[in-house]
């Protein structure tokens, strides 16, 4: 360690280490003369006398040079300092193969970065890997007695909770704010294994016995509309004119659910069913941590067997009921588009890599006669080959610096424009995992094109080489070389071309699909009432009737309406129906429909055509005759 240290420190003693060196030489010398002139030879015999019982006093410089220092981080440096030499020399062609790398890098990092944020990076859980859902087909929502009787009779979880969705309007000093929520059972939120930044968590021993109107909000609530007031626990807030109580402050990171409700800010509790209600009546999520040593498969079956009980007591309400990793529910579909994204730019990068090769071919062609007579001069092909290759990974780091900076736009850019259903898009940065992708990335690429050329440029004969003009045509081989890159574009490029146009295909095929609706020209908002003097039901039907009649009556608005979900675009509500003059089904195996509640004009304002009958009118009501 301490030869290497001193090794190291020379490099930066250099100029002084030589001239002591050259000191200590000139010393030798003057003693070896002193003592070939006390043996009777001339001065100028007892220089040369000297000069010859010395050796070769270069020679002995550089052993001792290698001895002091570590050689090759000085041949390192020699060489850096001879490719920037030779990237001014070529500015333009050295810019256009960093452009284009720069694209290939930064498209590259881009998606690996997106990929990283999804699909490999943990849940922000504590042992992400044990939790699940448990739903129908994996993804439907389930009823609240099914739940409780799941969570009564599992063998294989530590902990089960469910979570509905809610909207409430939060009351400010001026006026009101319509936030995302999720209403929570008792054990929902402490079995994430996420303690709160203040106060405490939902569960179901408060210190004052209850918590139906309690409540735990988001960092980023905290922040807008809390200033970040650290005493906020305990203090009263409003949800759809209710008093709440804040009882907990969660931290930056904490994001609940990861899918489905993703943005929510507020947490309450679960309001309690008793009895339970209908098992019809599906509107819960479930969440569940396994045991240790329990595997997905083992509670698989055990809410098999658990949902068969169920089903034969209950006809047509625990069926199909699936066990699914948090994770994968969370990343759903992404995963192949993903995939696919990151093969098309790894092409992009493999054609650059392919393009950069013929260029840096073509310009080792040009430096022939100068690999010639550095050959001749006693460098070895492996310096060559060396010098060349630092050339290469140069022009790789200078592309990887570029192609970063194109990341950290492409990412904010993916961030901004990200379809709303991108599971964990707001993750997507760039970190230490994306610097250290760059720096491999970069390497390769470097060595990816700079190899070929490199090694071609020591193959020719020196003589040949040193007989060759500068307008020379290139040897057969090297034509072979060319022709193998250009065709490699051209596979590369039409593959990627290939699969381009397909995706464009699909694109245009599902737009093509008609939703049944027009949407062209249609806007939407949301608009709730709750908590205000409106929300008694005749008055929120006058307010309805009230806000339709003024928007109406605007110059450019054509028709509106109101419907409680909008179509394609969340929850769904369905139910059962029967047919007069058949038998009555067994249960569960009866029709139904997905159905919205809506407001008259609706199909009008959606350009919805009525194959028979009329539309809804303000007299079709539920006490009106027929």
């Amino acid at each position: 360690m301490r030869g290497a240290l001193q090794r190291l420190l020379a490099l930066f003693r250099r100029d002084r280490l030589d001239r002591e060196l050259e000191n200590e030489v000139g010393a030798h010398l003057e003693l070896a003369e002193r003592d070939a002139r006390a043996a009777g030879l001339s001065p100028e015999e007892a220089r040369l006398e000297a000069l010859r019982r010395f050796g070769g006093i270069e020679q002995m410089k550089e052993e001792h040079r290698d001895q002091r220092s570590a050689r090759w981080i000085e041949d390192l440096l020699r060489d850096v300092r001879h490719g920037l030499r030779a990237m001014r020399r070529t500015p333009a062609l050295c810019s256009t193969i960093v452009l284009i790398l720069g694209i290939g890098i930064g498209a590259n990092t881009t998606m690996f970065t997106a990929m990283q944020a999804i699909l490999v990076r943990p849940l922000q859980y504590g042992n992400p890997d044990r939790l699940a859902v448990v739903m129908h087909q994996g993804r439907f929502p389930v009823s609240f007695a099914n739940f409780i009787d799941w969570r009564r009779q599992n063998r294989t979880f530590q902990a089960m909770g469910a979570a509905e969705f809610w909207q409430p309007n939060l009351g400010l000093v001026d006026g009101a704010e319509r936030i995302l929520a999720v209403r929570v059972s008792d054990d929902m939120l402490p079995l994430l294994e996420v303690p709160s930044l203040y106060g405490r968590l939902i569960d179901e021993a408060g210190p004052d016995g209850g918590n139906e109107y309690r409540v735990v909000i988001s960092h980023g609530l905290w922040q807008r509309n809390f200033a970040s007031d650290p005493d906020v626990v305990g203090r009263e807030i409003r949800l759809d004119g209710r008093p709440y109580t804040v009882i907990g402050v969660m931290p930056r990171d904490f994001a609940f659910p990861p899918f489905w409700a993703v943005g929510a800010e507020l947490w309450a509790p679960l309001p309690r069913a008793d009895p339970p209600g209908s098992r019809t009546s599906n509107s819960l999520r479930v969440f569940a941590r396994l045991d240790p040593k329990v595997s997905i498969e083992q509670a698989q079956a055990d809410m098999d067997a658990i949902t068969s009980e169920l089903e034969a007591a209950f006809p047509g309400s625990n069926r199909n009921v699936a066990v699914v990793p948090l994770k994968e529910r969370v990343v759903g579909d992404t995963r192949l588009a993903l995939v696919v994204f990151m093969a098309g730019v790894a092409f992009v990068l493999l054609i650059a890599c392919a393009n950069v090769a013929q260029m840096l071919l073509a310009r080792a062609a040009s430096r022939r006669r100068e690999v010639a007579v550095r050959l001749a001069l006693g460098a070895t092909r492996a310096q060559i080959v060396r010098q060349f290759l630092v050339e290469s990974l140069m022009l790789g780091l200078l592309s990887g610096l570029t192609g970063l900076a194109l990341a950290a736009a492409g990412v904010r850019l993916l961030v901004m424009f990200s379809p709303a259903d991108l599971p964990r898009a707001g993750g997507i940065q760039i970190d230490a995992i994306a610097l250290g992708f760059v720096m491999v990335v970069s390497i390769f690429t470097g060595l990816a094109f700079g190899l070929v050329p490199a090694l071609h440029a020591t193959q020719p004969a020196m003589n040949d080489s040193l007989r060759m003009g500068r307008g020379t045509t290139p040897d057969r081989r090297q034509g072979r070389l060319r022709d193998l890159l250009v065709a490699s574009e051209i596979a590369l490029a039409l593959v990627l071309l290939a699969g381009a146009g397909l995706m464009v295909r699909s694109m245009s095929a599902l737009q093509s699909i008609d939703p049944g609706f027009d949407p062209r020209g249609v806007l939407a908002l949301a608009v709730s009432v709750q908590g205000t003097p409106h929300a008694v039901p005749d008055r929120r039907a006058a307010f309805y009737a009230d806000l339709l009649e003024r928007l109406r009556s605007l110059p450019d608005v054509q028709a509106a309406s109101a419907v409680n979900h909008l179509p394609v675009a969340g929850d769904l509500w369905t139910r059962g129906f029967v047919i007069e003059g058949r038998p009555d089904p067994r249960p569960g195996e009866g029709p139904a429909a997905a159905y919205r509640v809506v407001l008259p004009g609706y199909f009008e304002t959606m350009g919805l055509r009525l194959v028979r009958g009329r539309d809804f009118s303000d007299g079709d009501s539920r006490n009106a005759p027929g």
